[in-house]
């Protein structure tokens, strides 16, 4: 309890102001197609140099606990991601905008993520004494296992048929291969372009599979998002979107636990936890069958996990020293600059520091809430803009996103030839949610296999925590089987 009051007694006006600088300066740059919260740290970093180490924390951690919220604007309103992190909140929340429902899926999305990063945050402040154990016990090998497992069960999460689903997924997975290998160096399907040697960008892949697709499926039909002038953003209150997450508590806790242990995890990341996260949701839903047509709960588990992942991955680097994504690796750097070391040390000595982040993590996530919320209404009108004006201006952001995360201009033929094979998946029913699972995971999947063969040697799946891990999932899949089984022979006996 000392520590929760030390924590209390460093929050100054000065501080929180930077926390709030942070958290709208970080909300401006998500809400644009292939902008991030990864550039915008990257480009706090020099900043902090000059500034005393309090604020630079407030500015540092207002932007890295907020990186994922305003991505949700983006993906509900025009289907097209702010960044990966944005790519399973557009799967139910797209659909909603098309019935005029943009405003209920946006603003239960943001009352849910500030959920998912509350949970995040209270996870963090549980999980840093026991950081390092956990940590050294989960390898390459114990990675690869987990990985797997999530490949196993994307057949599960999009649309259509499961052989069309692994088909999609397969394609993604293809898709990932494309660039240099990592353990030799070799390089894949390159054409002797050596701007394809880094592969295809994850901002590229989910604009073009996502967001050109469904500008091309827009101009295609004609008239605006909302279909038939719908829109019903007058007539939805943050009340009921705190009544909608109530109602949905059971998949808020499943989803950010989820996030939490995915992201617990060194270099696994948001992207994966979210599609996780979204895929158990949707397979112990009564109505799983109606995730990815406007389901409300899976926008909720999509949003839920964002910043639960992006917190808890805030463990491994306070208590390690190791990075947990992206974002937290330049969260480190920043912390670095200012001259506090994270590592064993830290959480022995500076506890106090610790529920500050813990603090901030919880308020920035409000504010961030706050601010998105009071634009989410005005902004909702923009679902009732015709094609010809929207499907222009929302491409043009997605193409300059684009360039500006890659650096190059091949990414424009290649975003766009992306966005024409997601519109023939949509059109023939094959699922794209199954194959940005498949191209996520991949590289995730190969590095961890290197790794784990080179240390343990071909056999390193049956070491006691992957053969516990798979041993188990193959036991609760028979279980399923099992029950499908006498369900259905019950019905037969009873008709």
């Amino acid at each position: 309890m000392d520590f929760v009051i030390e924590g209390f007694g460093m929050l100054t006006p000065g501080l929180l102001a930077w926390m709030c600088i942070g958290v709208v300066i970080c909300q401006l740059v998500v809400i644009i197609p292939g902008l991030s919260g990864t550039l915008l740290l990257a480009l706090i970093l020099p900043f902090l140099y000059t500034m005393d180490p309090v604020s630079a924390i407030g500015l540092l951690i207002g932007a890295a606990a907020t990186a994922g919220t305003g991505n949700t604007i983006t993906s509900v309103l025009f289907g097209v991601p702010g960044n990966v992190v944005g790519v399973a909140t557009l799967l139910d929340g797209y659909p909603m905008a098309q019935r005029g429902e943009a405003s209920k899926a946006i603003l239960a999305g943001l009352v849910s993520s500030a959920a998912g990063g509350i949970i995040g945050a209270l996870a963090l402040a549980m999980l840093l004494p026991f950081a390092r154990p956990v940590a050294m016990a989960i390898g390459p090998p114990e990675l690869f296992a987990l990985i797997l497992v999530a490949l196993l069960f994307m057949a599960f999460a999009g649309e259509g048929s499961m052989m069309k689903g692994l088909v999609a997924g397969g394609m993604g997975l293809l898709l990932a291969f494309i660039g240099q290998e990592t353990s030799q160096g070799a390089l894949r399907y390159t054409f002797g372009r050596v701007e394809l040697w880094d592969g295809i960008s994850i901002a590229t892949f989910a604009i073009g599979i996502f967001g050109i697709a469904e500008m091309l499926d827009l101009m295609a039909k004609g008239g605006s998002i909302a279909r038939g002038g719908r829109a019903s953003y007058r007539s939805y209150r943050i009340l009921q979107s705190i009544r909608d997450v109530l109602r949905a508590w059971r998949t808020v806790l499943q989803s950010s636990a989820v996030a939490v242990g995915v992201g617990i995890l060194p270099g696994i990341g948001g992207s994966s936890a979210q599609f996780m996260a979204y895929s158990l949701a949707k397979k112990t839903s009564r109505r799983g069958k109606e995730f990815g047509k406007g389901r409300i709960e899976g926008v909720i588990a999509a949003d839920s996990s964002v910043n639960a992942s992006d917190a808890a991955a805030l463990a491994p680097t306070l208590g390690l020293g190791v990075p947990g994504s992206p974002i937290t690796a330049l969260v480190l750097s920043g912390l670095i600059i200012i001259g506090i070391q994270p590592g064993p040390d830290l959480v022995a000595q500076e506890m106090g520091t610790l529920w500050l982040v813990v603090l901030l993590l919880i308020l920035a996530n409000l504010v961030a809430v706050a601010l998105c919320v009071w634009a989410a209404r005005p902004l909702a009108m923009l679902t009732l803009v015709p094609s010809a004006y929207l499907v222009p201006l929302i491409t043009a952001f997605a193409v300059f996103g684009v360039v500006e995360a890659d650096g190059n201009l091949l990414s424009v033929p290649i975003v766009l030839a992306l966005g024409m094979v997601g519109f023939l998946m949509k059109r023939h029913g094959y699922s794209r949610a199954t194959m940005i699972i498949g191209f996520v995971l991949a590289d995730l999947l190969e590095r961890n296999f290197i790794l784990a063969t080179n240390i343990h040697g071909p056999g390193f799946l049956l070491r006691p925590v992957p053969l516990a891990i798979l041993g188990s999932v193959a036991g609760a899949l028979a279980a399923v089987a099992v029950y499908k089984r006498r369900t259905s022979t019950t019905r037969k006996v009873h008709a």
